[in-house]
């Protein structure tokens, strides 16, 4: 049987999305699936058990942001057994070696295959639903421990960036609800996308562009770059637009064929800088739907909407404030960019304002 492939940026799209919706139905769903699927291990006799780390006594509780994953012993039989899956509307898609993916209704679950069926931690009978399943998981103490140093860590690493953007004054006096003042210095010292965001998974054609291949991924160094050897002009003969002709599928932000496409979602906000009346992402199907006879986000598109001044410029900054975790840009990365063409031709950094995520 030939499965179908599935990538890193699928899962991530699917974990995402789940999100996206608020795991409404999901739970009930996953219960279901994982009931179907131990009967057909258990109806061709394959030795199975599902991981997880989050186990009561008795009874097994979903972790929403975890896929189920199952542990077989391989066998011969395993071949048949992909038909009853297939039988049971489970697509199929292989991902590496002994390991495959199962999908059905947008649940996805993990089959790892062992031709020795190896114990992780603890195994035992626990109760789902009306059935007493197979599950291995960690220990209790083991996993209070683990989150524990995982608290700890992500605690003094906020701490430290906080300390780093804001200063101590300012870190121990901090209001979650306070916008702040971004200097010249620390504006040029952010990470524009840290190396391993997700957003590389999605939106790497765009950020391959200014980054020159994830070569520059601060900001001081993206200008310096931009601004070497005509490099921005050079840059801006190797865009491809995204064809916006036709509406996309909800939620753009997580659609493949809106961010794949093409690449010129974030050098065109640096080459043209601060223009008026920039549809967000959100309300781009409005636009399209609306037909005004320009693509969004095309070269005519900027080119045609009037530059802001540089009063208008930090009025618009003081009321839309960036976001900003660590030392990283979370959300504002168009208004980032456009400050980054100001920055290239040498106009003067205009103060922008921030929150801390």
């Amino acid at each position: 049987m030939n499965n179908q492939q599935l990538d890193k940026l699928d899962i991530f799209l699917n974990k995402a999305s789940w999100s996206y919706k608020k795991y409404k139905s999901y739970l009930k769903l996953r219960e279901k699936f994982v009931l179907e699927l131990i009967d057909i291990f258990e109806n061709n006799e394959i030795d199975y058990y599902l991981y997880s780390e989050f186990s009561t006594k008795n009874k097994h509780k979903f972790h929403k942001r975890e896929f189920d994953k199952f542990y077989i012993k391989k066998s011969n039989s395993f071949k048949a057994l992909q038909s009853d899956i297939v039988e049971k509307e489970f697509e199929i898609f292989d991902f590496k070696d002994s390991l495959l993916f199962l999908k059905k209704q947008d649940v996805i679950f993990v089959v790892h295959q062992f031709s020795k069926l190896r114990t992780l931690a603890i195994k035992k009978q626990v109760a789902l639903g009306s059935k007493n399943i197979y599950i291995a998981y960690e220990p209790l103490i083991n996993n209070k421990l683990s989150s524990k140093i995982k608290n700890f860590v992500a605690t003094f690493s906020k701490f430290y960036f906080r300390i780093k953007i804001l200063g101590f004054k300012n870190t121990f006096f901090y209001d979650n609800d306070k916008v702040y003042k971004l200097s010249y210095s620390k504006f040029l010292n952010l990470t524009f996308e840290p190396e391993d965001s997700v957003n590389w998974l999605l939106r790497s054609r765009h950020l391959n562009l200014i980054t020159n291949n994830k070569e520059f991924i601060k900001i001081k160094d993206i200008i310096g770059y931009l601004k070497e050897n005509n490099n921005l002009e050079n840059k801006m003969n190797n865009v491809i637009e995204v064809n916006t002709q036709y509406k996309f599928e909800e939620p753009i932000h997580l659609n493949r064929k809106f961010w794949e496409s093409g690449n010129n979602f974030f050098i065109y906000p640096i080459y043209f800088r601060y223009r008026k009346n920039v549809i967000p992402y959100k309300e781009s199907n409005q636009y399209i739907e609306e037909d005004p006879g320009i693509n969004l986000y095309s070269f005519e598109y900027f080119d045609k909407l009037q530059s802001m001044t540089d009063k208008e410029v930090e009025d618009f900054l003081l009321k839309n404030p960036i976001e900003i975790t660590k030392d990283y840009i979370t959300s504002g990365r168009h208004r980032v960019a456009a400050m980054i063409g100001r920055l290239v031709i040498d106009q003067k950094y205009l103060t922008m304002y921030f929150k801390l995520k």
